[in-house]
């Protein structure tokens, strides 16, 4: 196809291209809403009620081709895996993660949330690993530091406050299980908050992770964001939490004799997670699992016993899960709550700030609902406190708790359809890749003249490996997209400007829980 006329011009003899601000915002504006079209268009047949997904760390960004064929279990057991698929990523032509600037990452990943929920409206929409940060794959298998203050951190941030700050917050988020030197701030920031490892005799400084951290959910994430809605962990029986568990059980004596998911269970509650994944028996005699369950329920029972601050902390737990999606009361003529199991129904819900606020409230309605949901909780025995939030079921991948969740479709199945290439739910870098061939369209005024990544499903992620190939080695399109300086101060402001606009003309819509105001920044 023959390039417009005057294109040869527009190149310097440093072969850099040089575009009018007009050329980039129109640009930009093109890729974000061809992106937005896409992406909607896959989502509309995720099947689940909760999307695990978009991802807005640096984990899965490389995930490219033969890599889900492996199964999610096995990608765990070694970060040299992620090592080798990095490296055959960036042999293909994936744009490394590094060279991406904040401002397109921060529009980027608002772009493809409100793609996802626009598209997905059967489903809550969960983005991970909050707080961010790079190489979050590692904590499968090993435990990980993220080094960096309040302050340098604000890149990794800003995505989940954007989202959290929109008209339409994620009914969700979900936790990753690093460990940030961050933390440390957040404990002289917040003096307030419980500290689980001073209540469990554990004299030590640890940082705790993300998931288990009450500093960064109840501090950063609830006072600092005001995010209202679930907390999401990841799942407990990956190798970071194995690892920190077995460290930390040896230095208290409360912990030591507990088995080690009853001490990530108590862990979680202090934390402040709305809904636990993967907690299951770490011993192999799956068996057991019965009995671990019960000892776990018989510990916590002990621990809510002898501790006010600790009962208070599982009761105002199970209130927020119970009020905020997972589980939900519906009010009858007799101010008799009864559990209704569908997330997605639409409900009369008591807020996150209905919970927070005085029960002496004037709004008589309201006060007379939180009362009710107290007396209700009061009365629930613990192992049912402990389903609500995810604590009890021995095997989640299993359990009828899982079920609700997601319905019918259950592991395998679930894997299969929620990792592989049709839904592109962590594997986002091939999705950068797209929206610079359509900056590159909008520049050369030939919309649609590349391919989009082919949109076969089931997918082996080969289709889209085959994808890269061929784009990357288009001629006429390598000759523009390598003459772009892609991180020119023009493309940094033009997608601040159109990350600006997109936040205000968005209309609110009852698909999530959250802060309506716009996100203030982290000092």
């Amino acid at each position: 196809m023959p390039q417009p006329q005057g294109f040869k011009e527009n190149i310097s003899e440093s072969k850099s291209l040089q575009l009018t601000k007009e050329q980039i915002l129109t640009a930009v504006n093109h890729a974000v809403e061809e992106t937005t079209k896409y992406i909607s268009e896959r989502s509309r047949d995720f099947m689940f009620r909760m999307a695990l997904g978009p991802t807005f760390d640096g984990s899965y960004y490389y995930w490219v081709g033969k890599m889900e064929k492996m199964g999610y279990q096995d990608v765990g057991l070694t970060g040299d895996l992620y090592k080798r698929q990095k490296t055959r990523a960036l042999e293909l032509g994936l744009p490394p993660l590094e060279s991406l600037n904040s401002d397109f990452l921060a529009l980027f990943h608002y772009t493809q949330f409100k793609a996802r929920q626009n598209g997905a409206k059967q489903s809550s929409i969960v983005p991970k690993h909050f707080p961010g940060g790079p190489s979050m794959e590692e904590t499968e298998a090993n435990e990980l530091i993220v080094t960096g203050t309040l302050q340098t951190m604000q890149n990794s941030i800003q995505p989940f406050a954007l989202v959290i700050g929109s008209k339409n917050p994620p009914t969700g988020i979900m936790l990753s299980h690093a460990k940030y030197t961050m933390e440390e701030e957040l404990r002289k920031k917040y003096p307030h908050i419980i500290d689980p490892l001073k209540e469990l005799g554990i004299d030590k400084k640890h940082l705790l992770p993300a998931s288990l951290s009450p500093y960064i959910i109840r501090g950063l994430l609830r006072e600092d964001l005001g995010y209202e809605g679930l907390v999401v962990s990841d799942w407990y029986n990956m190798g970071a939490i194995r690892l920190f568990i077995n460290k930390i059980r040896k230095e208290s004596l409360v912990l030591s004799k507990m088995t080690p998911s009853t001490a990530i269970a108590v862990f979680a509650i202090y934390a402040g997670i709305n809904h636990a994944y993967g907690l299951i028996a770490y011993d192999k005699d799956h068996s057991k699992e019965d009995d671990d369950e019960k000892m776990r329920i018989a510990s916590i029972e002990k621990l809510y016993a002898g501790d006010k601050k600790f009962a208070e902390l599982l009761d105002k737990l199970v209130m927020e899960t119970t009020c905020l999606g997972l589980k939900t009361f519906k009010k009858t003529d007799r101010w008799v709550f009864d559990i209704y199991e569908s997330p997605l129904e639409d409900v009369e819900r008591l807020s996150f700030k209905d919970l927070r606020a005085d029960i002496e409230s004037p709004d008589v309605d309201k006060k007379e609902r939180v009362m009710a949901l107290k007396d209700y909780v009061k009365g629930l025995t613990i192992e049912a406190k402990l389903k609500i939030i995810g604590l009890a079921s021995k095997n989640p991948i299993n359990s009828s708790y899982e079920r609700e969740l997601f319905g019918d479709e259950l592991m395998p199945s679930m894997i299969n359809n929620f990792n592989l290439g049709h839904d592109l739910w962590s594997r986002w870098g091939i999705l950068v890749l797209q929206f610079r061939k359509q900056f590159v369209e909008s520049i050369l005024s030939q919309p649609g003249r590349w391919p989009a990544i082919p949109k076969v499903k089931p997918s082996s992620g080969e289709d889209e490996t085959k994808w890269i190939t061929s784009l990357m080695e288009d001629k006429d399109f390598r000759k523009v997209y390598d003459s772009i300086d892609w991180n020119d101060p023009k493309i940094k402001d033009a997608c601040k400007k159109v990350l600006k606009e997109l936040m205000n003309s968005e209309q609110p819509e009852n698909v999530g829980w959250g802060r309506k105001a716009v996100p203030k920044r982290i000092t």
